[in-house]
């Protein structure tokens, strides 16, 4: 069993597609970061200040939970665009 990756295939390499996808991955950045920020004061103002191991969990699992909607939402949405075609179920 080899450890030597076979060779890249680089003949469908598309600099300006390379760049706009760093630039939305940039933009997706910044906007979980704000979403963190705001997940983060909800919990804060409405649990108090001792229950830091509640406050984690509910903001991990509401992350989780956003994160999964819109990775769902992102895949039907590439679906729609490349089959012309789109359904939720």
């Amino acid at each position: 069993m080899s450890i030597i990756p076979p060779p890249i295939d680089i003949t469908n390499f598309h600099p300006r597609q390379v760049a706009l996808t760093a630039i939305v991955g940039g933009f997706a950045f910044v906007m979980a970061l704000s979403w963190n920020n705001f997940i983060q004061s909800v919990i804060n103002k409405h649990i108090s200040q001792g229950d830091t191991v509640k406050a984690q969990a509910i903001y991990a699992i509401s992350v989780t939970v956003f994160c999964i909607v819109a990775l769902y939402v992102i895949i039907k949405l590439h679906l729609f665009v490349a089959n012309k075609r789109f359904s939720f179920l």
